[in-house]
């Protein structure tokens, strides 16, 4: 006769028991839940910066290209390439360099797949003024005042050939020259000091007067007239000599030796009521 007891050990058993199962079921939504979570923020945990944007670059500036993403440096783009840039996905604001000059900007909220780059045709130029007086200066149609000492940037000046002119702020000529201007190197500008001074003649007398400077004609002034003219910096011999209704010369009535000064402007008076006497008033001579 079998033993009982042989006989059920020998039964298989089952693997869970009921109360186990039921455990395990009732955790399977929280299991899954937990698990879809995990795995949602791995998915998500992506910083802006990781992530990549490509621009295609077409250069057709004449020369190579560097492209700076927020100011770091990316790649450069040889001249005539039209190559894939990679861009970080947090950049704000993209640029082309040539050298130390910026030739274009791109912001991230205009950005195109593809950026076309051409090239300049405008630049900026530094203007100093190193005189110790303000002057007019004229470039690209544009006139500035600029102070003693004062630099100023004109910005969209074409490039090529430009004329900088540079004028006392009474509107005699000091400075003028003609440069060709890059779309790629830095330029400035300086005025160069005037060769000339001013000199300025009041007529009080009731007919016109003749003013010869160093024996040259150089103004007819009519009664009470008074004019400002250019004269050749250094000593200058001045005469003044009275004309009657007709043109006849008449009676001299100055006639002196003046120091003309590059920058103090000198001042004559002549008429019944006058010194007849020069003065000259204004900045004092500089080194320059």
């Amino acid at each position: 006769m079998a033993n009982p007891n042989l006989l059920e050990s020998a039964m298989p058993r089952p693997l869970l028991n009921t109360a186990m199962v039921a455990l395990l079921l009732a955790a399977a939504p929280a299991l899954a839940h937990s698990g879809a979570d995990h795995v949602d923020r791995d998915r998500t945990h992506v910083r802006p910066s990781d992530a990549v944007r490509t621009l295609m670059v077409d250069n057709d500036v004449g020369r190579a290209v560097t492209v700076l993403a927020d100011g770091r440096q990316v790649d450069v783009v040889s001249a005539g390439a039209f190559a894939r840039v990679r861009i970080p996905g947090d950049t704000r604001r993209v640029e082309a360099r040539v050298g130390a000059r910026r030739i274009a900007m791109l912001s991230l909220d205009t950005m195109d797949r593809v950026w076309r780059l051409e090239r300049p045709t405008e630049t900026a130029v530094l203007v100093k003024n190193p005189l110790p007086v303000a002057v007019a200066v004229t470039l690209g149609g544009l006139t500035r005042t600029l102070g003693p000492g004062a630099t100023s940037v004109f910005d969209d000046v074409a490039v090529g050939s430009s004329t900088f002119v540079a004028r006392r702020t009474t509107g005699q000529l000091i400075d003028r020259d003609t440069v060709r201007l890059s779309a790629f190197d830095d330029f400035r500008w300086e005025v160069d000091p005037p060769e000339t001074g001013l000199v300025q003649v009041k007529n009080r007398w009731s007919s016109p007067v003749e003013v010869l400077i160093n024996g040259v004609l150089v103004d007819v002034l009519a009664p009470g007239e008074t004019r400002t003219v250019d004269v050749q910096a250094g000593r200058a011999e001045v005469r003044l000599t009275r004309l009657s209704r007709s043109g006849r010369r008449g009676a001299t009535v100055l006639e002196k030796s003046l120091r003309v000064d590059r920058y103090a402007l000198s001042r004559i008076v002549t008429g019944p009521d006058s010194s007849r006497h020069a003065h000259r008033e204004g900045v004092r001579p500089s080194a320059r």
